[in-house]
C-alpha cells in the first residue's frame, strides 16, 4: 500500500506542509503589525472594504499595499517558474520561486531588526509590501506544482477541497482498481487537513512569539522557506527534474 494511500504525507507533500506553516506565520506576523493578511487575499479583501466603509485612510492604505505586493509577487513568481504546470514535479523554476521568496523573507527579516520592535509607518509599508510579494511568490510556486485541491495560501479552498474529497470518499469507499487510478486524482484528504492544521499551528506559534520578541518572529518563516528551497534543489540537477516518490 503506497504511503499516500495509508494517508501518510510524501516528501513533495512534505514541503507544501513547510511553505503552509510559513503562510500561516505571515499572515500573524502581519495582522499584529498592520491588521493585513499577506497570505490571505480573501481576507485582506475583506479587511480592505472595510477599511474603506469606515473612512480609514491609512487602514486603506495598509490593505492595498499589501494586495499589490501579493499580485507583484505573483507575477515575479510566474515568470520564474516558466509557462504551464508541471503535475506534482518539483522543477528549477519552482525552486527559483521558492529561493526568491526566501530573499524577500530575508529582507523583512533585516528591516526588522534595524527598525526595532517598533517601525515607523514608513518601514511598516516597507514590511507589508515585501511580505505581500513574498506570499505572492509562494503562491504562484505551489501554483506550478498543480497538486489538485493544495494550496498553501488559499485555506478556504483547501478546506473546501477536504470536505469534497471526505465526502467522496464516503460515497465510493472502494479503492480503484490496479492501473484505472486517475493522474489528476485528488490528495488523501489527510493531506488537506493537514495543511489547514499547519497553517493554523504555525499562525498560533508564531503569532505568539511575535507579541513576545516581534524581531525575532520573521526568522521562522524564513527558516522554513530556506529549508523548502535547500530540499527543493536537492530534488532536481542539470536536465532534470524530479516527481514526487
Amino acid at each position: 500500500m503506497s504511503r499516500e494511500n495509508r494517508g501518510l504525507p510524501e516528501r513533495l507533500d512534505v514541503l507544501l506542509l513547510l511553505l503552509a506553516a510559513t503562510a500561516g506565520g505571515m499572515d500573524a506576523i502581519s495582522y499584529l503589525l498592520a491588521h493585513v493578511f499577506p497570505a490571505n487575499m480573501t481576507g485582506n479583501t475583506v479587511v480592505l472594504g472595510l477599511y474603506l466603509a469606515h473612512g480609514d485612510f491609512a487602514a486603506t492604505q495598509r490593505a492595498a499595499i499589501v494586495l499589490g505586493g501579493y499580485l507583484l509577487g505573483a507575477a515575479a513568481g510566474m515568470l520564474l517558474t516558466g509557462p504551464g504546470h508541471t503535475e506534482r514535479v518539483w522543477t528549477a523554476g519552482v525552486t527559483r520561486a521558492v529561493a526568491a521568496e526566501a530573499v524577500v523573507l530575508g529582507l523583512i527579516d533585516g528591516l526588522r531588526h534595524v527598525a526595532g520592535p517598533t517601525p515607523d509607518d514608513a518601514t511598516v509599508h516597507a514590511l507589508i509590501a515585501l511580505s505581500g510579494v513574498a506570499m505572492g511568490m509562494q503562491s504562484a510556486a505551489v501554483l506550478h506544482l498543480d497538486v489538485r485541491g493544495v494550496s498553501t495560501t488559499y485555506i478556504t479552498g483547501t478546506l473546501t477541497n477536504l470536505v469534497g474529497g471526505v465526502v467522496d470518499r464516503l460515497r465510493s469507499p472502494a479503492p480503484p482498481k490496479a492501473g484505472s487510478a486517475s493522474p489528476k486524482a485528488p490528495p488523501h484528504p489527510g493531506l488537506l487537513a493537514l495543511v489547514w492544521v499547519v497553517y493554523l499551528a504555525s499562525a498560533a506559534a508564531t503569532g505568539f512569539l511575535a507579541t513576545r520578541r516581534p524581531v525575532a518572529a520573521p526568522l521562522v518563516p524564513l527558516g522554513l522557506v530556506v529549508a523548502v528551497t535547500a530540499a527543493g534543489a536537492a530534488r532536481h540537477g542539470p536536465g532534470r527534474t524530479a516527481r514526487a516518490a
